[in-house]
């Protein structure tokens, strides 16, 4: 790791595993040794590759890394490159990272006005008694 990463890592690192010719490591156990939890990762480093676990993966898994929390993974859980990830804990991920980032702000909802119409002044007509004789 370079001495200018930015990283504060938490845990035990990630241990990546083969699928086909490449090596990846499970997203949210680089999530977690980054304390980037629900989806902040790929919210952060859009960039990054990612794909999903099938189920022939998914029961590899375990046999790989040993992990305990690896036995039961779900099948479509993400999956992200180890050389990929190797180089955002070197480099703090410049390369990932989105750098047009903007927050679409919606504007928010004005009521239009609706011009009331004039009350028309009622005059009462002075009932007319009559009277019989």
């Amino acid at each position: 790791m370079s001495s200018d990463s930015k990283w504060k890592f938490w845990g035990s690192p990630p241990k990546p595993f083969q699928k086909g010719t490449s090596l990846f490591y499970l997203g949210s156990d680089v999530g977690n040794y980054l304390r980037m939890f629900r989806n902040k990762l790929y919210d952060k480093f859009p960039k990054l590759t990612v794909e999903k676990l099938d189920e022939s993966d998914v029961s590899g898994l375990f046999s790989q890394t040993s992990e305990k929390h690896h036995k039961h993974v779900r099948i479509g859980a993400k999956i992200v490159l180890q050389q990929e990830i190797d180089e955002l804990f070197a480099t703090g991920g410049k390369r990932f990272c989105c750098l047009t980032q903007s927050i679409a702000v919606p504007k928010p909802y004005i009521k239009p006005k609706i011009e009331k119409k004039k009350a028309k002044r009622v005059e009462k007509k002075a009932a007319t008694t009559t009277t019989k004789d």
